[in-house]
């Protein structure tokens, strides 16, 4: 989902359906509409914004896009980011494709609205797929096919042209040092908060388990010391003595097996405790860095 000022670019979904994708995302692809051609006449011309979504719908079952962005900023969404998009070869699998309308010879400037857009959209899809600048490429870098226009010989993609910004997007989408400490322990922060009510619910249900043994030694116990309240029958038969000897070593055993259980139950309760314990000690730490730094 993008998040737009209200003054900003407008965002519409044109769908087109893609193959499921069976890759992880490892680079985003910079694309210009504009491009060579044999033809003179059409080479290095933009298109317009509707006239270049129109062509990528009449020619979905050959090539497709993720999002194309016009010059006044404005961003159409095409084919979802879990499919796969066919904008470039040997490299769609694996990748998302921005499309800018731009001549794409150098020469064209990408406007302010435009490149504002496409920062949004880059911070929002590096964030997400935990990517970095260095995963931006261009269709030129990954495209070295050449057309042959008689005795012509062209570069067959050279997009986004010499006129794109790199270093300006860099720039825009690499986190300072300060902001990489706040990212980096916010995400320890929230990592231990969640343990914390992990071992939290751990204890608690230990501790319930704890009180049940507990009460089940209890009820052992008050059980053997009513069999030895028996009155003593002068006329105790073998079998009856073999029987109530049978009943009170069965008690016996259960009630060791509940004080082993007990044993082991606080053993594991006192580890939930003592890395609750380092567990906010280190939240401590870090809350005071996350301070320091800010």
């Amino acid at each position: 989902m993008l998040f737009f000022t209200a003054s900003a670019a407008e965002v519409r979904n044109v769908p087109v359906t893609g193959t499921p994708r069976k890759e992880p995302i490892k680079q985003v692809v910079i694309h210009a509409t504009g491009g060579a051609s044999c033809d003179s006449n059409r080479r290095f011309q933009s298109g317009t914004f509707n006239g270049i979504v129109a062509h990528f719908l009449r020619n979905k079952n050959r090539i497709s896009i993720h999002y194309i962005i016009d010059r006044n900023g404005d961003l159409i969404r095409m084919v979802p980011e879990s499919q796969v998009a066919y904008h470039v070869r040997g490299h769609n699998m694996n990748s998302i494709g921005i499309e800018l309308i731009n001549n794409g010879d150098g020469l064209d400037p990408f406007p302010e609205p435009q490149l504002a857009t496409l920062i949004t959209l880059l911070r929002e899809i590096l964030s997400r797929y935990q990517l970095t600048t260095s995963h931006l490429k261009s269709h030129a870098e990954l495209d070295n096919a050449y057309l042959h226009c008689g005795k012509l010989k062209i570069k067959r993609k050279s997009d986004p042209g010499a006129a794109f910004p790199w270093q300006r997007l860099i720039r825009e989408l690499t986190p300072n040092r300060a902001n990489l400490i706040v990212v980096t322990h916010n995400a320890k922060i929230n990592a231990l908060q969640k343990l914390l009510h992990q071992w939290t619910e751990r204890e608690t249900h230990l501790r319930i388990r704890l009180k049940a043994v507990l009460s089940d030694q209890r009820d052992a116990k008050t059980a053997l010391n009513w069999s030895w309240k028996q009155p003593y029958k002068a006329q105790t038969t073998a079998l009856e003595q073999e029987q109530y000897d049978l009943r009170m070593a069965s008690i016996q055993e259960t009630i060791d097996q509940l004080k082993r259980r007990e044993t082991e139950l606080r053993l594991e309760l006192q580890g939930f405790i003592q890395a609750k314990q380092n567990a906010k000690a280190m939240l401590r730490q870090l809350r005071a860095k996350l301070n320091a730094t800010l």
